[in-house]
């Protein structure tokens, strides 16, 4: 028995080193980092400052005209990216009728993309509009989408 183990202990065992070869090491770091990456982009931050829409905005030094202005900038962004992603869902149509499928999944991933600019700009346009702070989903679906008032 002390063979076999002088034999595989000290011969063996460092030429079998299964875990340095698949990098374990930097396998687990890396997974660690990713779901720490993930963790932090869907938890909810909390606010730093609790203020109304009107302080914010005498804080800021924004006046009612710059208010209208940036919120015809964001509706015209909103549309823009509306436009940009249509237009990729119908290449990634044609993409796919010719038979491209990973050049359709990446044209896809672009107008995903391109729908998400949209909802930000249209969920900034739709707080200047209502004049408050910090709207959650279901407040710009329920104010945008359904048409409800708050």
């Amino acid at each position: 028995m002390g063979f076999f183990r002088v034999v595989f202990g000290g011969f063996v065992k460092p030429m079998v080193n299964v875990p340095g070869w698949i990098g374990y090491r930097h396998l687990k770091s890396n997974t660690a980092n990713l779901f720490g990456w993930l963790r932090s982009t869907f938890s909810p931050q909390s606010s730093q400052r609790k203020e109304t829409f009107s302080e914010a905005m005498q804080r800021l030094e924004i006046t009612e005209d710059d208010l209208v202005k940036r919120s015809k900038s964001l509706l015209s962004h909103t549309y823009l990216y509306l436009a940009i992603s249509g237009i990729a869902l119908f290449y990634m149509g044609y993409l796919l009728f010719q038979g491209h499928l990973f050049v359709a999944l990446i044209t896809l991933l672009i107008a995903v993309f391109f729908l998400v600019k949209a909802y930000v700009s249209h969920l900034w346009y739709f707080q200047i509009k209502h004049r408050t702070l910090g709207c959650t989903f279901k407040d710009w679906w329920a104010g945008s989408v359904e048409g409800q008032k708050q």
